[in-house]
This record gives structure tokens, sequence and C-alpha cells, in this order.
């Protein structure tokens, strides 16, 4: 389960990459929850918030870091995974708070790259939580202490 989650995570990290690149080139920075930091949607991609359609570079490279920890262990530690499963979540969560989620997916204002751009920035971090849930439990079951 702990390599499901490792392989789900870089295809999360590689479908990010594409939807920073749109982002950057459309010229959408983050604004989750009307914030903003005010950077361009390049810098807020190396240094803030991050864009409209994908995390922040330093965040997806600490998620890198964490799913080679687990790729590389047989029995990945059950912090990396909760870390791996945490970022999931609230990559999800940051997906769904973005407005252009909900403007690529309006009838009136539909846009098919920005649609399906954003369900994969969605359906995959929901994929990290899924598979981190069945490792963590997996993991739990490997260092319970057998009964006798």
């Amino acid at each position: 389960m702990t390599m499901r989650l490792a392989v789900a995570t870089a295809c999360y990290l590689c479908w990010a990459s594409g939807a920073a690149v749109v982002a950057i080139v459309r010229n959408m920075p983050a604004t989750f929850g009307g914030l903003s930091t005010g950077l361009s949607v390049t810098n807020d991609f190396l240094i803030g918030f991050g864009t409209a359609l994908s995390p922040p570079l330093w965040w997806m490279l600490a998620q890198a870091f964490f799913a080679a920890r687990a790729a590389r262990s047989a029995a990945a530690t059950r912090p990396t995974i909760g870390v791996l499963t945490a970022m999931g979540a609230m990559e999800c969560i940051g997906a769904l708070g973005e407005p252009v989620t909900l403007q690529a997916l309006a009838p009136a204002t539909f846009d098919p790259l920005l649609a399906f751009t954003q369900l994969g920035m969605i359906l995959l971090p929901l994929a990290i939580v899924i598979f981190g849930v069945g490792a963590w439990r997996e993991a739990e079951g490997r260092t319970a202490a057998p009964s006798m």
C-alpha cells in the first residue's frame, strides 16, 4: 500500500507541475478564500502560496522528499505516511477552495482545460489520502504487538 501512496504522489506532482505551467502562462495566481500575496504568479509559485492551479514549488519539493522516503523503504514509517496523507488532504481542500474551480466547472464559464486540470488536482490528492489511510493501517498492523 505504501508503494501505491508513493506512486499516487508522484502522479500528483507531475500533474501539479503541468497545472503550474498552465497557471503561469494564463497569469493565474493563488486566491484561496480570497487571499492573495500580491506577488506575480511566477513568484507566487516559487516562494508564495502557489498558483490558482497548483501548490508552490517549495511544497512540491517537500512532498517529493517524503514520497521518495516512502518509496525507498519497504516499511515506510508512520510519520512519513502521515505527512503524505495530510499533504494530500490539504491539496484537495486547496483545489476546492480556489475560485477558479467553480469558474472552470460552471456551465456559463466552462473551460475544458481548466476543468480537466482542476479535476486532477482534486482527485489525485484524494487518491493520496485513500492510499495513505490504507498504508497507515498496514503500518499499524506491522507495529502492533502480538497478543498472547
